[in-house]
């Protein structure tokens, strides 16, 4: 890449006439020094963009670990709550023991539902965001892809 005094060192090297193939020549150093910077620019924001991701798709993850271990820990209960059913419609359960596993009944009870409905908002929430970032991702990609196809510069 040539440096701003290279770009103005060729120029002070041209005859102070302006040819028109000095001027075209010169313009296409400068065009060619900014899609070099733009594309720099577009390699650090597309860097950027690849971290932003992963760190969505890293948090995706574990809320998906975090909703799976709530639905499990639900259908657990369920399945609890259903046994301690079962064993309050025996007539044969003395009084005290009934009274305690009337108690356990309502400690599941309860546990709060509203968990597994939380961390499942929660993940849209972050699927979501994670489909708009992959979409930015994309745009960069293909501008990057426009970038790298060689320059057409009109020839006189």
């Amino acid at each position: 890449m040539l440096s701003a005094s290279a770009v103005l060192a060729v120029a002070a090297d041209q005859p102070v006439k302006s040819d028109t193939s000095s001027v075209a020549a010169w313009l296409r150093i400068v065009g060619s020094e900014l899609r070099e910077l733009r594309r720099e620019l577009l390699e650090d924001r597309l860097e950027r963009q690849q971290i932003r991701v992963r760190e969505l798709e890293r948090e995706s993850e574990g809320i998906r670990a975090e909703r799976q271990q709530a639905e499990e820990s639900q259908r657990s209960q369920g399945q609890e709550l259903a046994q301690v059913e079962q064993q309050l419609q025996s007539s044969s359960v003395p009084a005290e023991e009934r009274a305690q596993l009337e108690a356990v009944r309502n400690q599941i009870a309860s546990r709060d539902p509203a968990i597994v409905a939380a961390a499942m908002t929660k993940e849209q929430q972050v699927n979501e965001a994670l489909g708009r970032e992959h979409s930015r991702l994309e745009s960069l990609r293909q501008l990057d892809r426009l970038l790298e196809q060689p320059l057409a510069v009109p020839s006189n």
